[in-house]
């Protein structure tokens, strides 16, 4: 029987989801923007 306990405190799988989701919404501003001079400069 596999264990369900997980091994990280609930703060930091908050923090790494917490830092995955800023770090996904800059790439894709950042994308954005290349883009967007890219085609309208």
């Amino acid at each position: 029987m596999p264990d369900t306990e997980p091994s990280d405190p609930l703060w930091k799988r908050l923090a790494w989801m917490a830092g995955l989701w800023v770090a996904s919404v800059a790439v894709f501003g950042l994308l954005a923007q290349i883009l967007r001079f890219w085609i309208a400069p």
